[in-house]
């Protein structure tokens, strides 16, 4: 038995795959391909946390997913499995995925250019109101994490994937801003021609918000942070901020305060710290315009959007 492991890293179209292959379940099984669905309807993403959180040794494992990776056997020539959750996988504990899936185990790992990712990165923690500091702050944090933490943080590509190499055998497909991100893996996982046109089928995508709406989700999530909003209102506004990007964009866009960050220092510590890697900053900016804030207080936002859309918030 074969196994692709793909190992989903953050913001490389990880969940818009794992929905793809698991909407078209059937059709791979007949080509010999089993995505295990692991008690998960079809067209779901994130089926196989279970095998991750297992295998990271996350305390403690849920008894349900330990019966469900337990319980799991290949049932067809290739298995492919993929998961966020692999990238969190600890040197120490790389020999249980070994003992789970065995010596014929691809390792498939997707990297995206350092400059693209750490926009989008921001943009999604905004969205999901984890972040509340504008971008020159959360790139102050990711690159002093990348500098100051070896082996684990996120942007040291080439420590990271030098641990799955020295296991398993590995491939990596790198794609810029502009590239197709769910037609390249889908071409390394081996199932591209078996699924043949399947973009009129394909589930949406985890699409980004307007810079404008991540700022106001940022004034939310500070809002939320000092005790001065509830979390049943928290949550509507975070459906709307998905739902509504660019109609709260618009009922905001007299109010946006932007910065320009310079991405340099980052990109001179990436290439220092990833030789192999250095590549992927070659040709990609050296600022990046971002929209810092709202010329509003925090408190007052909510209730001016809500006047300018319509929406309940």
């Amino acid at each position: 038995m074969a196994v692709d492991l793909h190992i989903g890293l953050h913001k490389t179209g990880t969940s818009s795959v794992q929905r793809l292959l698991s909407l078209h379940h059937d059709t791979l099984l007949r080509h010999g391909v089993d995505f295990p669905l692991m008690g998960g309807r079809p067209g779901v993403a994130k089926v196989h946390r279970p095998f991750a959180d297992v295998l990271r040794g996350i305390d403690p494992v849920t008894p349900e997913a330990a019966a469900l990776v337990e319980a799991w056997r290949p049932t067809q020539p290739r298995t492919i499995i993929s998961a966020e959750g692999f990238s969190h996988v600890a040197p120490a504990t790389i020999g249980r995925v070994r003992a789970v899936f065995g010596d014929d185990t691809h390792i498939i790992c997707a990297l995206r250019d350092p400059v693209s990712h750490i926009r989008s990165h921001h943009i999604q923690r905004s969205k999901m109101m984890h972040s509340t500091v504008p971008l020159s702050a959360f790139l102050a944090a990711r690159h002093d994490e990348m500098v100051r933490e070896p082996g684990g943080a996120y942007y040291r590509y080439d420590d990271n994937i030098a641990r799955w190499r020295s296991t398993f055998r590995v491939s990596t497909l790198t794609y810029r801003e502009d590239g197709n991100m769910i037609d390249d893996l889908l071409d390394v996982l081996g199932v591209r021609d078996i699924l043949g046109d399947y973009s009129a089928a394909s589930p949406r995508r985890n699409t980004s918000i307007h810079p404008a709406t991540a700022a106001f989700a940022r004034a939310v999530a500070r809002l939320s942070g000092a005790g001065k909003m509830d979390a049943e209102r928290r949550q509507r506004i975070g459906l709307a901020v998905r739902k509504e990007s660019t109609a709260i964009a618009r009922a905001l866009g007299d109010l946006t305060v932007s910065e320009t960050v310079d991405v340099r220092p980052f990109k001179a510590d990436f290439a220092r710290f990833n030789p192999i890697w250095a590549h992927l900053v070659d040709g990609t900016p050296d600022t990046l315009e971002s929209v810092a804030g709202l010329a509003a207080e925090d408190e007052a936002l909510p209730g001016l959007v809500a006047e300018a859309t319509g929406l309940r918030l």
